[in-house]
């Protein structure tokens, strides 16, 4: 009660907030209790916390489950940069965003046995969750789409596929789905997904969180890439996710004749690979969007002279080398940006760590104009190997090289 006998006014609570910390080690409760005294009487539906390579991750959720262990707490693991509205961490840190009760409900599905790790089992589970959130949920909360993270490769054209048929097979339709791998490789040796409530945390390995979010906000996605077709090879012999052949030639001999013509020598090419495969990478046929190729980047050179990718290949297939010019990468982001940005209140976002390795110290221009997209509200921002958008049956990409931004609007 407040003075004559009068209720005291509600403490405003953000609805979505964020903070970022440059650190080396994990905060003391001390200093965690100050960066997030604004949320912590609001019992958060959902935080998803980022954390730097150095830090234990389970250790990182734990403490957070004892200073919220009602909310539903979502543990990723990246490499490269994290980010917010207000503090960039190129190094060692931590990020968070939570989402508050009063305008979010959220349901988390992750794995609980070894089937159910693999796409085309674990995702009609989790749609079938989904589903009872659904019909539980919509008539307060307006919007509903899906995160999904993986900690390491999933294959996403069946990823996307599966999604869609299952949700179809419900007879819904047309519900967004975002999100992002964390690592091109499997098995993965460290814990770089974690998922925790009411103090029970469970550790996902090479697999995937699935998060339903539903919302009384609009949620509006925009992709920036920038790359551009330079010259097509066609793909003579390949096997998963390697390319063997372009034009019936070793695809890295191939690759690295091109680039030569660039001036480049082939000690530098060699010495400087992950630099020139960022900048050199391939646009592969989009089944859904002929006109809108998917972008892949090779990620390694076998012994053979092949090109391992960080998604499938399709043998056969006519494919282009895009050259991810800085420039035009930095105003693809920027022609996102709105004047009439009033109505945005925060958001999450996905951005390829390709644009980092390839855009160095240029990438801060980048996230300046992420900024102005979200009209510098809160949003959380850590790198990611490969970007997945599904609208609806023509917009699907799996793509890498992108900012995948997902906004929330009044």
């Amino acid at each position: 009660m407040g003075l004559f006998g009068k209720k005291k006014p509600k403490k405003e609570v953000p609805p979505i907030f964020t903070f970022a910390l440059s650190t080396n080690t994990i905060p003391p409760d001390d200093t965690l209790l100050d960066k997030l005294q604004p949320i912590i009487d609001t019992d958060p539906e959902v935080i998803i916390v980022s954390a730097s390579l150095n830090f234990n991750l389970v250790e990182v959720v734990k403490r957070f489950t004892k200073i919220f262990p009602k909310t539903q707490i979502v543990g990723v693991k990246p490499r490269g940069i994290i980010a917010t509205e207000s503090a960039f961490i190129p190094k060692q840190g931590i990020g968070v965003l939570a989402l508050s009760k009063d305008v979010f409900r959220a349901s988390v599905w992750f794995p609980t046995n070894s089937k159910e790790h693999k796409i085309e089992y674990g995702i009609p589970v989790a749609i079938k969750k989904f589903i009872k959130y659904h019909t539980k949920y919509t008539t307060t909360f307006k919007t509903a789409f899906n995160l999904l993270i993986g900690d390491s490769y999933q294959n996403g054209h069946l990823l996307i596929d599966t999604y869609e048929k299952e949700l179809n097979s419900e007879g819904i339709y047309n519900i967004p789905l975002t999100g992002a791998i964390l690592h091109p490789e499997i098995p993965q040796k460290q814990d770089f997904l974690v998922f925790a409530f009411k103090n029970n945390i469970e550790i996902i390995k090479n697999g995937f969180i699935f998060i339903s979010i539903f919302t009384k906000y609009n949620v509006e996605n925009k992709i920036a890439s920038g790359l551009y077709p330079r010259i097509p090879f066609k793909i003579t012999e390949a096997h998963d996710s390697i390319v063997l052949k372009l034009n019936q030639r070793p695809a890295f001999i191939t690759y690295k004749e091109y680039i030569s013509k660039k001036g480049l020598s082939e000690d530098t090419i060699t010495k400087n690979l992950p630099l020139i495969f960022a900048t050199y990478q391939f646009g592969f046929p989009n089944p859904r969007s002929p006109k809108h190729p998917e972008i892949r980047i090779a990620i390694k050179r076998t012994e053979e002279d092949a090109l391992k990718f960080n998604g499938e290949i399709a043998k056969g297939s006519t494919i282009w080398i895009m050259e991810a010019d800085t420039n035009r990468m930095i105003e693809h982001t920027r022609s996102l940006i709105e004047n009439n940005n009033e109505k945005v209140v925060g958001g999450i976002i996905f951005s390829s760590i390709f644009r980092l390795i390839r855009m160095k110290n240029d990438y801060l221009k980048d996230l300046e104009n992420i900024k102005q997209i979200m009209g510098n509200r809160p949003f959380l921002m850590f790198n990611t190997y490969l970007e997945i958008f599904y609208k609806n049956a023509k917009e699907a990409y799996t793509n890498s090289s992108t900012n995948l931004i997902n906004i929330f609007n009044r």
